[in-house]
């Protein structure tokens, strides 16, 4: 019998996974109970089904305290012991006999350990004592977020202790904890004078990286009269420290760390951080005094700010790194030693252990096991064991001082801004400057004099450039050198990137940088200021092997060379100067003599570019034709041969990048736009946690249009939804409806069609709604408009009329988002048996309105199935319109339910006698007619997709046949086709009747890149014979209009050519094959569509129950969707600024 009624409590919200585990370990408790606060999948089901006592509850704006409070008023009053616990976390068996064993009626909480994290090892990593364990009256939880409990009772509070008691903790790491940040602000104006509040805003503000802030309020909290604990106080200096360090303030950063060791000396962390920061700077004396020190300390803490890194194999490979550095091998040994068994799983720390050992010999070393395991070769190479990564954190070793060689002439601002950003993000003890003037005349001279960190060579006459480098490459003493132009600007975390890269590999020669302005090295990058292009280079400058690009050339704007490649093949040519095609010698030189060139993707610095010698003339493009025939002259072969990059190795991504710096190229744009976006998502996350609901959808709306138009690798995302779906669930308040809907129609089906906008021509979702009101004669077919109804034509709103139901706009009046959310949601309510979402990709409004459950169920109408869209969480079912689009939205979308239906077309078109048609076309009776309807977008030529070469080899192959493009304009490279080809390939511009073109076509040739969707299906209705090429990887841009049944697009140019072939020269089978696709178009589109749209409706639930959002990450880029941010550029779609 025990003799104390124990009971958990708990609030939660989604957790279903972690139910079964929880409860295991809590049934030693008398009763559970949980308090959630919104659940939407399983387990409130799996809680009661495992006896637990669940209450549903509703905070509103949230707040962890008020939360818990209310869970803990569900405990009944004659409980003994309270322990509070979240589902993330297990209690490990026997704690109720234990806990037992020290509680005493004087006892009012009890203290005991909680392990916050585990080592990948699966050891305990940061663990402490913890006090959620209490007695049932008397406490209270407070503070929105890091809530404790506040004891208010009568009897002194006596503290528990017990070791043995373990709590252990195994968070979700997809969990967000993106409403922390502006719970902690609440929290600290609420209390100003909570220390520990304040330490805790001062270190989310570091986890935001927003470093200026995190700074300012750490510095509040070492100022607080109540900040006395000593370990909290030190935590603050270190993460000031870190401030600094992200700032590129390293001599700040170490002040800071001095200042926490001696705030708190009986800690690890200070030393091992500012041994990590010596480091970085290749200070191998601090690193080693810092190890030594952090080495003496033997006991660690028990309060939540220890830290693994301090008692992992950290300090001890900081230390072998820095004794091997310093020469002290057997020291270095022993400690890499210890590394070693502390994580034997670590490769580098092996591969470190086996070159220090080869550095002592038997008679020096007095370890154990060296005379056991013997002694192996010297390494060959003489390099430094490689350098700490994962368990220290930082960047590898740079290997020396590098001589940076700068060549001036004139130019003083690019000078000054230049030499300037080399101080500012370059560590001071890595490199040195030499500048060599060549006769300058605006005050450069004198203004280089006056620079005392600087080596200065003034020349009387104009040496050019390569005489210029050659000078400094002489008088430089570092065992790298380095060659940039005056007009750059460097950036953080440049150099050291660079040399990590050079000396990766002894083969390697040379590297060079991206950057914005280089020949075959810019990438994509978009900045209007050098502070955004500051911060645009931190986003790429974070070291990354992958992205190190093997290169034939390297531009000489930047380039790092091997002080002993130089010996082996000698200084630059100065037979180019003043300069051009120097650096394409000395690549050549370096290749010949066995050195790869790498370009390293992972460092961006800003190049203006023609300063040197200014914008180009006659004089400089003089200049590069006689110094291009000076390389020919020298090596017997083009310099722009050598520049010529690696091919695509995947043959499919080939089609569309022949290089594959081309695919590179394109995948860092998408990554930019990436970042561009989730900054999109950060600022209305942030704007919803602050409790901004309108702005929060504004931002919502902005970030979806961005990506729509900016393809930013991903097709929906799930954090975007589900603020609107919080936002959703907020939108409670009644709130007049501003629109008179009529009674519901009892004789039909009531279907409410959602549009944001329609469009009188032109636009295929506009007239898909009209064939789907026209043909579904069954229902009655309202329609209400979200965003913008000046342009919705008169025929849509007659259609919808004309079938029982009516037509109304939301942007008449002055609703917010949020308001016309509700709106559309009472009136969905009030009147439809069903809807049907027509909208644009960046409308919020139906995800708000439809992110709840109840209420007539959702069709989603994914007309704009090839890129990234809101609302298809929202519905019960999304209806596709080819098998490419169902294929992305399983995969991509994070839906489930899916459903083809055709797209409905409007019957066989009424065509005009066919000889009549050509000859108003002008066009004689027997040619061979291929049309195309496209707009000029999707005819942009992408890699091997180039729809004016196809053109151009069938009008070859074909003598007698003509070819119709509609939608170009007759001009520029259109009017050179039509002369090219005596008038056989024509263009028409957009046309509104295409019945003509339709009845003179023999052909329909699909567009490509990009295919002609509803055009292709009009063609087909016609009895005309549909071909094309199917793009690969991106397979749903251009694809069969009826897999399975006829083949229309072929994955080769040959094939295509074959079919094509046969489709001139055999009347009959042309015949067969438009009359057998006209049939099955017919059936499934026309004739028949109503049945698969009954089928459709009766996949449809009774009620509206959207899908949960189960992943809060966005997906990460594939293949096909750098080619689809590849076509957008390409086609000018894309709303970034790039290039």
């Amino acid at each position: 019998m025990h003799k104390l009624k124990i009971a958990v409590y708990a609030i939660c919200k989604n957790e279903e996974h972690f139910v079964d585990r929880w409860l295991n370990s809590m049934q030693e408790a008398d009763m559970v109970i949980v308090a959630d606060t919104g659940s939407t999948d399983g387990t409130v089901e799996k809680l009661r089904a495992r006896d637990a006592i669940v209450y549903n509850i509703k905070i509103d704006p949230w707040r962890f305290d008020v939360a818990r409070n209310i869970s803990l008023n569900f405990v009944p009053g004659d409980v003994d012991v309270c322990i509070c616990t979240d589902l993330d976390e297990v209690l490990e068996p026997g704690w109720r006999e234990k806990l037992e064993k020290v509680w005493t009626p004087q006892t009012t909480r009890l203290k005991y350990m909680y392990t916050w994290s585990f080592n990948p090892d699966g050891s305990r990593g940061v663990t402490f004592w913890y006090e959620k364990i209490h007695r049932r009256h008397g406490f209270r939880w407070v503070h929105p977020v890091h809530e404790v409990l506040a004891y208010y009772g009568s009897d002194p509070d006596c503290h528990a202790w017990e070791a043995a008691i373990q709590l252990n903790h195994y968070p979700d790491p997809g969990k967000s904890r993106g409403q922390y940040l502006p719970l902690l602000e609440m929290s600290v104006r609420e209390d100003p004078d909570d220390d520990r509040n304040m330490h805790y805003l001062g270190r989310e503000y570091m986890f935001y990286r927003l470093w200026d802030k995190c700074i300012e309020t750490l510095q509040k909290h070492l100022a607080m009269p109540r900040a006395q604990w000593k370990d909290e106080r030190c935590a603050s200096m270190r993460f000031i420290a870190r401030a600094y360090k992200a700032k590129e303030d390293c001599r700040e950063a170490r002040n800071w760390l001095y200042r926490a060791m001696a705030e708190a000396p009986h800690l690890r962390e200070p030393y091992v951080e500012l041994a990590q920061l010596a480091y970085g700077e290749r200070d191998w004396p601090t690193v080693y005094c810092m190890a030594e020190q952090a080495l003496k300390i033997k006991e660690r803490t028990t309060c939540y700010m220890n830290e693994p890194f301090a008692w992992d194999a950290t300090v001890y490979d900081l230390g072998a790194l820095a004794c091997y550095e310093l020469g002290m091998f057997d020291k270095s040994y022993a400690w890499i030693k210890i590394a070693v068994e502390m994580s034997p799983t670590d490769e580098r720390l092996k591969s470190n252990l086996q070159i220090i050992k080869s550095r002592i010999s038997p008679g020096q070393y007095t370890g154990q096991n060296l005379s056991a395991c013997g002694r192996e070769e010297e390494d060959s190479t003489g390099a430094p064991p490689p350098s700490a990564g994962s368990t220290a954190d930082q960047p590898t070793v740079e290997q020396g001082l590098t001589s940076i060689i700068i060549v001036t002439y004139n130019k003083l601002d690019y000078t000054r801004l230049c030499i300037e950003s080399i101080r500012q993000y370059t560590k001071p003890d890595a490199y040195e400057i030499i500048v060599i003037d060549n006769h300058s005349t605006d005050g450069t001279v004198e203004w280089l004099q006056g620079q005392q960190d600087i080596r200065l060579i003034l020349n009387e006459e104009n040496a050019g450039f390569p005489a210029g480098c050659n000078q400094g490459i002489k008088a430089a003493p570092g065992n790298s050198v380095l060659l940039l132009n005056n007009d750059t600007v460097v950036t953080p975390g440049w150099l050291r990137n660079l040399k990590k890269c050079l000396f990766s590999s002894n083969d390697i020669g040379a590297v060079g940088a991206v950057t914005s302005c280089a020949y075959f090295q810019n990438i994509p990058c978009e900045y209007s200021s050098m502070e955004e292009m500051i911060r645009f280079a931190r986003e790429v400058n974070h070291s990354n092997p992958e992205l190190w690009e093997n290169r034939s050339r390297l531009v000489g704007f930047c380039m790092l060379i091997k002080t002993e490649a130089i010996s082996k093949i000698g200084l630059l040519d100065e037979t180019f100067s003043p300069g051009n095609y120097e650096d394409d010698d000395y690549c050549l030189r370096l290749r010949r003599a066995g050195y790869r060139l790498m370009l390293c993707r992972d460092t961006f610095i800003h190049h203006f570019g023609n300063v040197s010698f200014g914008e180009p003339n006659v004089q400089y493009k003089n200049l590069l034709a006689a110094n291009r025939q000076k390389f020919i002259d020298k090596w017997g072969l083009d310099p722009h041969c050598l520049a010529t990059p690696a091919p695509t190795p995947d043959l499919a991504l080939k089609k569309w990048f022949v290089y594959q710096y081309e695919f590179n190229h394109y995948r860092q744009l998408l990554q930019n736009t990436r970042t561009k976006f989730f900054s999109f998502i950060d600022q209305a996350e942030f704007a919803f946690l602050s409790g901004h609901n309108e702005k929060a959808a504004l931002v919502v709306k902005q970030a979806a249009d961005f990506a729509y138009h900016s393809h930013p690798g991903c097709f929906v995302s799930p954090r975007l939804e589900l603020i609107l779906r919080k936002v959703g669930q907020k939108l409670n308040d009644p709130a007049a409806i501003p629109i008179d809907i009529p009674e519901k129609n009892v004789d039909k089906r009531n279907i409410l069609h959602v549009l944001s906008q329609g469009y009188p021509v032109g636009s295929g979702h506009t007239r898909l709604l009209e064939r789907w009101i026209n043909m579904d004669l069954e229902s009655a077919h309202s329609i209400l408009v979200t965003l913008n109804s000046s342009t919705t034509p008169q025929w849509l709103i007659e259609a919808a009329v004309q079938s029982g139901g009516w037509y109304h706009t939301l942007d008449a009046s002055t609703l917010s988002l949020c308001q016309k959310a509700k709106v559309l949601r009472d009136v969905a309510a009030a009147w439809a048996d069903m809807v049907v979402l027509h909208i644009h990709p960046h409308d919020p409004i139906p995800s708000m309105a439809f992110g709840t459950a109840d209420g007539p169920p959702v069709i989603f109408s994914n007309h704009a199935d090839h890129a990234f869209t809101l609302g298809a969480s929202a519905a019960d079912i999304v209806a596709e319109y080819r098998a490419g689009g169902k294929a992305i939205t399983l995969a991509r979308r994070n839906v489930n339910e899916s459903h083809v239906l055709p797209l409905p077309l409007g019957g066989p078109l009424d065509l005009p006698d066919k000889q009549i048609s050509k000859k108003v076309l002008g066009i004689q009776e027997d040619s061979i007619v291929f049309l195309t309807i496209a707009s000029p977008h999707q005819l942009v030529a992408c890699g091997e997709y180039n729809y004016i070469n196809l053109i151009r080899e069938i009008a070859k192959r074909q003598p007698h046949s003509a070819i119709l493009v509609v939608g170009p304009s007759e001009s520029g490279e259109w009017l050179q086709l039509k002369r090219e080809s005596d008038g056989r390939i024509r263009s028409f511009g957009c046309r509104q009747d295409l019945n003509l073109f339709y009845s003179a076509a023999d052909i329909y040739l699909d567009s490509m890149p990009l295919g002609s969707f509803s055009e292709a299906f009009e063609a087909g209705t016609a009895g005309i014979p549909v071909v094309g090429l199917a793009t690969a990887v991106a397979t749903h841009l251009s694809t069969d209009i009826a897999p399975g049944i006829v083949k229309t697009h072929f994955s080769s140019t040959e094939e295509l050519f074959t079919v094509i072939d046969r489709l001139v020269g055999d009347e009959a089978y042309r015949l067969e094959q438009g009359n057998s696709l006209q049939a099955t178009i017919l059936q499934n589109h026309y004739l028949g569509w109503t049945e698969h749209l009954n089928t459709l409706y009766s996949l449809l639930p009774p009620c509206h129950k959207p899908s949960e959002i189960l992943d809060v990450k966005e997906q990460p880029a594939e293949n096909s969707d750098v080619i689809w941010a590849f076509f957008q550029h390409k086609c000018g779609l894309s709303h970034s600024r790039f290039g």
